[in-house]
């Protein structure tokens, strides 16, 4: 089990804070965050306090030998029911990263928007409501900025896609 927790950045108050208060633990929030692909990343964290904990985390390699696109859409469906059953309870919410289209580089998107669909499909019959969010938008809350500088770099070195590696 991997476990790294994060705290979350709180925004300055636009008011004056009342008296100290006594203080109160929230429940944990429970996340499963996709990256659809043919090489599905993804994480399942729970957030609480403003701590965001890791539990899990890996990638999925989405069988795509078949000319048929269901086949792959129901490889990928497979695994995240897999990784869902796998957990002590469904999560709150799923987080599913957004596709990025480019005139220059358009192979695969549509197996990736029948994989999106997939999974979108699979959270609406569990109920689990879901949410897409920028690849950008996760990586400015998680290090403070959506691309690494000079420094990541040369701390955690380079990673190519369906590898990973944590450095502490």
């Amino acid at each position: 089990m991997v476990a790294r927790s994060v705290k979350a950045k709180a925004a300055a108050p636009t008011t004056a804070a009342p008296a100290a208060a006594a203080p109160t633990t929230a429940a944990p929030t429970s996340i499963l965050a996709l990256d659809p692909a043919t090489s599905t990343g993804w994480a399942y964290f729970t957030i609480q306090d403003g701590v965001a904990t890791l539990h899990k985390m890996g990638v999925l390699p989405v069988e795509n030998s078949s000319p048929y696109q269901g086949d792959a859409m129901l490889s990928l469906r497979t695994q995240v029911e897999g990784i869902m059953e796998s957990l002590p309870a469904p999560p709150d919410m799923c987080h599913i990263e957004t596709f990025f289209f480019s005139k220059k580089f358009c192979n695969g998107s549509d197996l990736n928007l029948l994989l999106r669909g997939a999974i979108y499909q699979l959270m609406r019959e569990r109920q689990i409501p879901y949410a897409l969010h920028a690849p950008t938008m996760w990586k400015k809350f998680v290090a403070g900025r959506s691309r690494p500088n000079k420094g990541d770099i040369e701390k955690h070195g380079k990673t190519k896609a369906a590898k990973e590696y944590v450095k502490d």
